[in-house]
């Protein structure tokens, strides 16, 4: 179980769904209690199968946690299945990822080199990443390195929700101690474990495992909400009645002063430095309005944003772009259905009979604005085909939605995930002196290497947006390219605020 799989669900996958039979032994079968900040708020379940007739082992794991936005609660269910042969190689494996009403699935089989990758947006084919392992197999590299002090053992895991794109881990011991070391009652002698996952941005998780390699306890963060922990016992406990934990409040961040009228600013300089005065080590992107510097001190890097294509012309595209160069960001995915029937209308509606690139993207931004009827936090993170039919969402629902009304219209497009400042009191948690919040827009590429962002949620982009990580939501990669930079610069984040206008 890994902390950055916090947010998806179970699938039974027809090519692993054959019936049991003598050969198959459960070789765990394990209830975890979880933890959120102190709060019990759901249950992992893992179920370890080996057939010893074909030398296949099977692991499925689901998360449940239960989550509150502004009193709004919300279910995260995660699960997965994965199928690896004898020497820990994935042959097969699926993915249910539940947020609130909103459900993705993913399925895929491994031939030879290439993973024939089935998710709700169609199909695909991704090369195997080289030498990544399943759980199982893991597992077992661990236990057979042993348990003295200090021993280290590097590997490569194959993950379910980023298929294309193995994460490099790192294990080490730190030592033997009773159980209660992690804060939990007992007297059973377990390891202590630090890990290490480059997908996790160099953050650490610390794992109690008894002699057979079986995870006991666990403890880490969940990004945008806090500390996780984990803790081995019976069916019941894990499922007893949780208590949603708020992960709203726990991501804002307060500048050092209030911005006024924040929607009107077109230039903004912002200070980003660590509470604990390290290094800022992050690096925002450098395009779309926005430039980064290293501060003077070499220990804060200071962000310009500039929304100048609202005062500059130029010489936009004319749709639909044809560039093979560009089909990364013109094509469908999981996440952004452009041949769905409701999104293609939809498209079209918003942009009638307008050709040029700039004027089609504020079309959209319009459109999409006045079309969520239902400005909610309820939903979780829906595709652009489900909030074309249900018209409900938050910032994610809209940018989701107008990226693939564009894609739908021949523009390439990308989606944002960053910070946005909002006024003093304008949700709970924020503040008087107001705050930077999750926020995820949208961006159209209209000229060549000119992307200009769009963001229907807050009815237009300003320069109080702070872009952290950008992604074209391709198949295989999941929302990996957005989550990882924003681990990478959330972390002890401070904001101050040198210059707005």
């Amino acid at each position: 179980m890994t902390t950055r799989a916090a947010a998806a669900a179970v699938i039974a996958l027809a090519a692993c769904a054959a019936s049991a039979h003598a050969a198959e032994r459960v070789v765990a079968d394990d209830w975890y209690a979880v933890r959120l900040n102190g709060t019990h708020a759901g249950s992992v379940h893992t179920r370890v199968v080996a057939d010893d007739a074909t030398r296949r082992t099977v692991t499925t794991t689901e998360t449940k946690l239960l989550l509150a936005r502004a009193g709004s609660e919300i279910e995260l269910v995660l699960a997965s299945r994965v199928e690896e042969d004898a020497a820990g190689r994935v042959v097969a494996f699926g993915t249910r990822q539940k947020v609130a009403a909103s459900e993705t699935t993913t399925s895929g089989v491994v031939d030879g080199a290439t993973i024939r990758l089935r998710q709700d947006a169609g199909t695909s084919e991704l090369a195997y990443p080289e030498g990544a392992l399943g759980p199982a197999a893991l597992d077992r590299a661990v236990l057979a390195a042993g348990f003295a002090p200090d021993t280290v053992t590097r590997l490569r895991a194959f993950a379910t929700e980023s298929p294309a794109q193995a994460s490099d881990v790192a294990y080490r011991v730190l030592a033997t101690e009773p159980l209660r070391a992690a804060g939990h009652a007992g007297d059973a002698t377990l390891h202590r474990v630090e890990v290490t996952e480059d997908a996790a941005r160099g953050r650490t998780r610390t794992l109690w495992l008894d002699d057979a390699g079986r995870l006991q306890a666990s403890r880490g963060e969940l990004v945008g909400v806090g500390r996780m922990e984990t803790e081995r016992t019976t069916e019941e406990r894990a499922c007893a009645a949780p208590t949603a934990v708020d992960v709203l409040a726990t991501s804002f961040v307060a500048p050092d002063r209030t911005i006024h009228e924040p929607r009107g600013r077109r230039h903004a300089v912002l200070r980003l430095a660590r509470r604990d005065g390290s290094r800022f080590d992050a690096h925002p992107p450098e395009d779309a309005g926005q430039s980064v510097r290293r501060a003077d001190d070499d220990a804060a890097l200071e962000v310009t944003i500039d929304v100048w294509w609202a005062r500059d012309g130029f010489r936009a595209f004319r749709r639909p772009v044809q560039d093979a160069s560009l089909e990364r960001y013109l094509q469908a995915t999981p996440w952004l259905e452009t041949a769905d029937l409701d999104v293609r209308a939809l498209s079209a509606i918003a942009v009638g009979a307008e050709a040029d690139a700039l004027a089609c993207t504020r079309r959209i931004e319009q459109f999409v604005r006045r079309y969520v009827l239902d400005k909610t936090l309820d939903v979780g993170f829906a595709t652009a085909a489900e909030t074309a039919r249900s018209r409900r969402g938050d910032c994610s629902e809209h940018a989701l939605l107008a990226a693939a009304l564009a894609r739908a219209a021949g523009l390439p497009s990308r989606v944002v995930l960053g910070l946005a400042y909002l006024e003093p009191d304008a949700a709970p948690g924020v503040g008087r002196r107001g705050a930077f919040g999750y926020h995820m827009w949208a961006e159209v590429l209209v000229a060549a290497d000119t992307w200009v962002p769009m963001d229907p949620a807050l009815g237009g982009f300003d320069a109080t947006h702070l872009a952290l990580a950008k992604s074209d939501l391709a198949a295989g990669t999941g929302t990996s390219q957005l989550t990882g930079p924003v681990v990478d610069a959330i972390r002890d984040l401070r904001i101050e605020v040198v210059e707005v206008r």
